[in-house]
């Protein structure tokens, strides 16, 4: 890491054991490692019955064999128009909103503790996301308790691919959840 500590890797022309790294400049290079933790195309849980399922869904020791399976991506879309396969379509609600609930897995085996974290996803229209259980963001919905009548603070005509940057997660070598 460059200086020595920092956020940045760096490939040095010779080792430094026992010293400190050098700082960014001289004769360091800075490089980024690109790991897919979780391709786009994957398979998910999902429940879409229209109950409030509290808290306890997004736990990663929830039981969740009772959902139905699909691969990603998932959802109401008729445009043809997603930037990519909608893999399991949903039959749509007339003008009723209805919670889903999504769930999946994936496995880290390298610990990943302290570094930036790129999240790119297609959503239509609003979610707060859970990693292990714990909130990570929310895009386009309000602060405070969600409900199921929880409206998003923004809509999405066509839904297009994301990207939001998030610093400093901790992924420690295992399997992790997404909810």
């Amino acid at each position: 890491r460059t200086p020595s500590g920092a956020d940045a890797f760096a490939l040095f022309p010779q080792p430094t054991p026992g010293a400190p790294n050098p700082g960014n400049g001289g004769n360091c290079t800075v490089t980024t490692t690109t790991l897919n933790l979780l391709p786009m195309i994957s398979t998910w849980s999902y429940n879409r019955d229209g109950f409030d399922l509290g808290t306890a869904w997004r736990a990663p020791d929830y039981d969740d064999s009772g959902w139905l399976t699909g691969l990603a991506l998932l959802g109401v879309e008729d445009c043809g128009c997603l930037p990519f396969s909608l893999n399991t379509p949903f039959p749509s609600y007339s003008n009723t909103q209805v919670p889903y609930y999504f769930r999946t897995s994936f496995l880290v085996d390298t610990n990943l503790a302290g570094l930036d974290l790129t999240l790119t996803y297609v959503l239509d229209d609003g979610a707060v996301i859970y990693l292990d259980g714990v909130e990570l963001t929310r895009i386009r919905m309000p602060l405070g308790t969600i409900t199921v009548s929880t409206l998003p603070t923004a809509v999405v005509n066509n839904a297009t691919a994301e990207t939001l940057a998030l610093a400093g997660i901790n992924l420690a070598s295992g399997t992790h959840h997404l909810a």
